[in-house]
């Protein structure tokens, strides 16, 4: 019931991975990592609307002093506190395309300190995005190698929580009308000797 193909939001290149086929992982343990060109735009436009933003807050919290003063006009006030609400809905918008993106809280707060301090990037910080497991499984399929080009919402591995399995099985015509659901059932292989497993029929 929990089988999810891992992919990224945007089109980049593998530059690591971090597990490998038929290994088990735990929830936000990290799958692999990208570096995204797409990525990096998205990140320096952040940074322009933080920027943008910042810079239009001061002159919004002058312009509200100034106004109480009566050292503006009211037009004035109100053409700053558009200008104000502008670059909040845009920087807004530019984070939300960050999560999109799958960037997480951590990396965005970063880049507001980035902004706080001087608005570009660390030097030599490249635009990479780390791919994590969103629940405990096993990685049952793997389909790419480091320094693969992939495209966005390409499948690149595969994780199944197997905790939890799905028996399919045959009966005869004539014991088909037994079988109920929510009847308890018990199951054995030769490949597992000793071992049973317990559960219900679900589906008929």
């Amino acid at each position: 019931n929990r089988l999810l193909q891992v992919a990224a939001n945007v089109r980049g290149r593998v530059t690591a991975i971090a597990v490998d086929l038929g290994e088990s992982v735990r929830s936000g343990a990290p799958l692999l990592e990208l570096e995204s060109v797409d990525l990096g735009r998205a990140r320096e436009e952040f940074l322009r609307e933080a920027s943008a933003l910042r810079v239009a807050t001061r002159s919004h919290e002058r312009a509200k002093a100034l106004v109480a003063a009566k050292a503006i006009s009211e037009g004035e006030f109100q053409a700053r506190e558009g200008e104000y609400f502008s670059r909040r809905a845009a920087a807004q918008a530019a984070e939300r395309a960050l999560h999109l993106y799958g960037e997480d809280d951590h990396e965005i707060e970063r880049l507001r300190q980035a902004v706080e301090q001087n608005g570009a990037l660390p030097s030599g910080d490249p635009p990479h995005l780390t791919l994590r497991a969103p629940f405990a499984g096993r990685v049952i399929d793997r389909k790419v190698t480091p320094g693969s080009l992939v495209e966005a919402l390409q499948p690149l591995l595969t994780l199944g929580d197997l905790s939890t399995v799905w028996v399919i099985a045959k009966v005869p015509a004539a014991q088909a009308a037994g079988i109920k659901v929510g009847q308890p059932g018990r199951f054995e292989t030769v490949a597992l000797p000793g071992q049973v497993a317990l559960g219900e029929v679900t589906f008929v």
